[in-house]
């Protein structure tokens, strides 16, 4: 039996071996987003996400993360799925597609009418799961600025009035 609903505090420890997984899976980065930070911006007083906890046979099995989104082209707000993880073990079995089905309720219900995600081109497996989900892939190139680049463009910055914000939690 197959679950979704949205996460609390209480699931952050089941969470974050999970989390953990993706990034290992990815080669991205792992430690970053452990337990505190995804206390402090997931339920902090201003949260920064929304988290989902999927469940398969009352086991935590994966989640979905996302944030709003807005695309000024057609006018419509929407959300960007950032993290979207089922454990290996419970693949194949209608967890994903609840967990993204869950995350476009939530946006269709707030006002939202799209979602949209990146994958990395080696990952088949996701790029066939998207493709049954009614996905269209957009060819596009990624770009980020991160840490040290974007503190430095960040210095470029002229003084607007924009006021810099401390970390909320501390």
């Amino acid at each position: 039996m197959l679950r979704v609903r949205p996460a609390t505090p209480d699931d952050v420890p089941a969470l974050v071996p999970l989390v953990q997984a993706m990034r290992l899976l990815h080669g991205d980065l792992t430690g970053n987003f452990d337990a505190k930070t995804m206390l402090c911006d997931g339920f902090g007083p201003s949260p920064a996400f929304r988290l989902l906890v999927g469940f398969m046979d009352n086991v935590v099995a994966g989640y979905s993360l996302y944030h709003d989104a807005y695309e000024p082209s057609h006018a419509a707000r929407g959300a960007y799925i950032a993290d979207l993880y089922v454990d290996a073990d419970a693949r194949r079995r209608g967890l994903g597609r609840q967990l993204v089905a869950t995350v476009a309720r939530d946006i269709r219900d707030r006002g939202g009418c799209f979602l949209w995600w990146v994958a990395q081109p080696w990952n088949e497996a996701a790029q066939t799961f998207y493709g049954r989900l009614g996905a269209s892939g957009n060819p596009v190139t990624a770009n980020a600025l991160a840490y040290g680049s974007f503190e430095t463009l960040a210095g470029f910055a002229a003084d607007g009035g924009v006021v810099a914000t401390a970390r909320l939690c501390a």
